[in-house]
Parts: structure tokens; sequence; C-alpha cells
């Protein structure tokens, strides 16, 4: 048993040696995310207009370039409320 807590002990300290992580690099990831997120749904928008501006537009095309331009659209908030309430302001 004292040599299963002493393993456990060993990998446990360890662990916390990697996870040097602190609040800023946080939110610079999800800084990060946030502004992909955005230019994602930035060109989905920009590829829906194209599409819904040509003489023949395909309908198909349409439809599904509204739904990722929707789920990109939702994307961002997530991203935008993690970055809120991790109170990233002071890091800036």
């Amino acid at each position: 048993m004292k040599i299963i807590i002493t393993i456990l002990l060993t990998l446990f300290i360890s662990s916390q040696a990697y996870a040097r992580n602190t609040l800023e690099d946080v939110c610079a990831w999800a800084e990060e995310k946030t502004i992909l997120a955005y230019s994602s749904s930035k060109s989905y928008e920009d590829l829906y207009f194209k599409e819904v501006n040509k003489d023949q537009p395909n309908e198909t095309r349409v439809e599904a370039l509204g739904k990722r331009w929707d789920t990109q659209q939702n994307e961002i908030a997530e991203w935008a409320k993690v970055y809120h309430y991790l109170d990233c302001s002071d890091f800036r």
C-alpha cells in the first residue's frame, strides 16, 4: 500500500510540474479562439452572400452555408462567454 501511495504521489507532483498555465495564458487562448471563430464566421458570411447574389444560386449550397454561418455565430457567442467569465480584461 505504501508503494502505491508513493507512486501516486510522485505522479501527482510530477503532473503539477507540467501544468504551469497561468490565467493569462488561458485568457490569451480564449481570445484567440474567439478571434478565429469570428474570422471563420466572416468568411462563411461572405461565401453565403456571394452565393445568394448569383444569378442562379444553388439552394442546397445556400442552405448549407446559412447553417454553417449560424453555427459559427453560436461558436463566437460561446467563446465570448468564456472570455467574459474568465474576466480577462486585466490582461489586455
